[in-house]
């Protein structure tokens, strides 16, 4: 009886080892699957990081070219308002070259009659 006793609490000591080492693999898997979420969480904050600065990037890169633009067009504003002036000042030269052939003619036709 003591024996059969014995004999019975060992086996319960040995199934209850055989629970423990089965928890404690189930705790070492636990961990590692932990450490591999932790390291797939890092790699998502690095793209993540990542994907900020490329996009801080390309907003100041935008802001750039819209400033670019701006300051183009205001350029060609410029250039347009100078070529209005210069095509004024053009047309100013077409008149007053068409009013000194007018007098040239004139003159041609005046010196005509005193020739000799």
């Amino acid at each position: 009886m003591i024996a059969d006793a014995v004999y019975e609490g060992n086996q319960e000591v040995i199934k209850g080892m055989e629970v423990v080492r089965s928890a404690g693999d189930a705790f070492v898997q636990i961990s590692a699957t932990v450490v591999e979420v932790s390291e797939r969480i890092q790699d998502v904050k690095s793209i993540a990081q990542n994907t900020t600065e490329t996009s801080n990037l390309v907003h100041n890169t935008v802001e750039e070219t819209l400033q670019i633009s701006i300051q183009s067009l205001a350029n060609m504003q410029s250039i347009s308002h100078f070529t209005e002036e210069q095509l004024t000042g053009a047309n100013e030269v077409t008149r007053s070259a068409q009013s000194l052939n007018q007098l040239a003619e004139k003159l041609q036709s005046i010196a005509a009659r005193f020739k000799v």
